[in-house]
């Protein structure tokens, strides 16, 4: 896992490996002509917990975009403070 720090460059990085993940890129469960209860129900259960991952994929995507934004704005603060101390 990548360090979180007050550095642009350093919060993308962090991100890369969720950026090349496709949303919705799971697919789904399927049957060729089983007539068995369990079996399809089975099926029924896998293709909604794919649905499930994949909002999930989708949620952590968002708020993991979010960390280059919170970086630039600490960068930013922490170049004011340095200024104010004369670095």
């Amino acid at each position: 896992m990548g360090k979180i720090a007050s550095n642009v460059g350093a919060a993308s990085s962090s991100i890369s490996g969720l950026q090349r993940i496709a949303e919705g890129s799971l697919g789904g469960f399927g049957l060729s002509g089983s007539n068995l209860k369990g079996m399809q129900a089975g099926t029924k259960v896998g293709n909604q917990l794919m649905g499930d991952i994949n909002k999930l994929t989708s949620s952590v995507k968002k708020q993991a975009d979010k960390f280059p934004q919170i970086a630039r704005i600490i960068e930013a603060r922490d170049s004011s403070e340095a200024a104010k101390f004369g670095r």
